[in-house]
């Protein structure tokens, strides 16, 4: 089924759909919209993510099998769903009817039952894409500059999304995007790649992390940068989970510490154990001094760094 239709069918949802998570920009859209199927005041009851690389099925299914609490539909959003092997997958077979349950697949899957896919548009070329949304506001880019736009961020159309956004807010005047402003969006997209090594050593996830170390070392960054970066954001990430548990708001936590990635993540942020963070700090502390101390290859101690922190 096209986008487009999954919208109309939200008042009258099938219990289950599938959306590959291979276009990230696709599947994100999905997403927001399922999200916003649950009116803000009722997501705390009947609105919930998952993330099956992290989660249990069990936990997915009990929920899917809990009838809604404020609204007609308890709506849920797995990801990568293709890693269902038990509960979930029976699941399949006899879903509840006033659950809608979005399982987002990051490969193709065997042995499910037919369920309503939402599919992936057809995808024109990345610099005809950055250079047709630059003209619908009226805005000019070169190709070569789309192309170094590209270069800078990758394909993902949510990053290329915000990094085109922010590019035109620096040339209201003009309307022209030119490449001396990719320099100074660099230095954001860095941040950005930090936020994303965050949260890859935070769930565990080593090949991630280790793609992400080395974007950031392609990007010109030192290893006492990265771990200062790292030690920074990590202190405020245990600061948050330890006022979590001490019962202090979300929204709150965001706004003083400002820890501004994990808008909308607070699921995520939980599910976190406080020792695991702290661990991580020691980690990072004790690479600080072996890359101050020691003739190790820095970059061979931030990716021992790396490893050992998503073993713990």
């Amino acid at each position: 089924m096209k986008f487009s239709e999954f919208k109309n069918s939200k008042d009258c949802p099938e219990p289950l759909y599938m959306v590959s998570g291979q276009d990230p920009f696709h599947s994100e859209q999905v997403f927001v919209e399922a999200e916003n199927c649950v009116e803000e005041g009722a997501r705390n009851f009947d609105w919930a993510t998952y993330d099956l690389e992290q989660d249990a099925e069990v936990d997915v299914v009990s929920e899917a099998q809990t009838l809604p609490w404020m609204s007609k539909h308890r709506w849920i959003y797995v990801k990568n769903a293709h890693l269902a092997k038990g509960e979930l997958l029976r699941y399949l077979s006899k879903p509840v009817s006033r659950t809608v349950v979005v399982l987002e697949i990051g490969k193709k899957v065997t042995k499910w039952p037919k369920l309503p896919n939402i599919e992936t548009p057809r995808r024109e070329s990345p610099v005809a894409w950055v250079r047709k949304e630059a003209e619908k506001e009226g805005f000019t880019i070169s190709q070569s500059d789309a192309r170094a736009l590209i270069d800078m961020t990758g394909e993902d159309r949510k990053r290329l999304t915000l990094a085109l956004e922010k590019l035109l807010l620096r040339h209201m005047d003009d309307k022209h995007i030119v490449g001396d402003s990719l320099t100074a969006l660099n230095q954001q997209s860095r941040e950005y790649d930090v936020f994303s090594l965050i949260g890859a050593l935070s769930k565990g996830s080593a090949a991630n992390a280790l793609s992400i170390l080395n974007r950031l070392f392609e990007q010109g960054l030192s290893a006492p940068q990265i771990l200062s970066m790292l030690y920074w954001n990590f202190r405020r990430l245990l600061v948050a989970r330890e006022q979590l548990e001490k019962g202090k708001s979300f929204g709150g936590l965001l706004k003083e510490l400002k820890i501004w990635s994990y808008r909308g993540r607070e699921r995520e942020l939980r599910a976190v154990p406080v020792e695991r963070i702290a661990v991580i700090v020691r980690k990072i502390r004790r690479a600080d001094h072996l890359s101050k101390s020691s003739r190790v290859e820095e970059r061979v101690i931030l990716e021992e760094l790396v490893v050992d922190a998503c073993q713990s």
